[in-house]
């Protein structure tokens, strides 16, 4: 009976450690983040994600600015948020086995982060969107004008986590295109509904995206 107790006892000091290192090469389920250069817009966006499968994750963003651009332009005030959510396909993960064959010299290390499994590396994500924004000028022309929109976004990112556990800090950069289709609505300074002003283009804004995410995987 001593014997079996003096083995469980030993069994239980070596499983310790390695289930704590095990712990620590486990990959992160989710990923929070901003994106630092929309900040210099007075622009803020902030990013969920979490992974379904080795390849696929789920992902989610709010993005607001209470006057873009910190009121450099010719309106009182533009104000904008945004609703996305979608998922993303890590596809750098099917090159995962010959990128680690690859020899850069130093570099050689880094090559492997690039062509990971979800959380990490390259993919490619498509979200379907919902936009409001408002102008003001009811200084100079006496109106506001309200957007409500609904469209797609496709981007091409890549994320870099710098170490091999699972708490780790990332950067993301990425890059892609918006579609919104949608309406205006126009009132006075005093809230009465108005015809749209002559003055005021009332296009839906689609185009290029991009920008560079940092965050923190768990």
């Amino acid at each position: 009976m001593k014997k079996v107790l003096l083995l469980c006892v030993l069994g239980a000091f070596l499983f310790t450690p390695l289930a704590a290192e095990q712990a620590g090469k486990e990959a992160p389920a989710n990923a929070v983040s901003v994106d630092a250069l929309m900040i210099l817009l007075n622009w803020y966006k902030v990013s969920y994600e979490r992974r379904l499968l080795d390849q696929v994750s789920l992902v989610g963003t709010v993005q607001y600015t209470p006057d873009l651009l910190w009121g450099i332009h010719g309106y009182d005030r533009v104000s904008y948020f945004n609703l996305a959510a979608g998922g993303r396909y890590y596809w750098g993960s099917l090159l995962k086995e010959p990128a680690r064959d690859v020899s850069l010299g130093a570099y050689s290390k880094h090559i492997p982060k690039l062509f990971a499994d979800a959380l990490g590396g390259f993919y490619v994500g498509l979200t379907g969107t919902y936009s409001h924004a408002v102008i003001d000028d009811t200084t100079d022309n006496d109106f506001v004008a309200s957007a409500n929109a609904f469209g797609v976004e496709a981007e091409l990112g890549c994320k870099y986590i710098f170490s091999d556990k699972k708490l780790s800090f990332y950067l993301e950069p990425y890059i892609g295109g918006r579609l919104l289709t949608g309406s205006y609505s126009y009132e006075d300074g005093n809230g009465n509904s108005i015809d749209k002003p002559n003055s005021f283009n009332d296009g839906i804004s689609s185009g290029v995206i991009g920008g560079i995410n940092f965050g923190l995987t768990f």
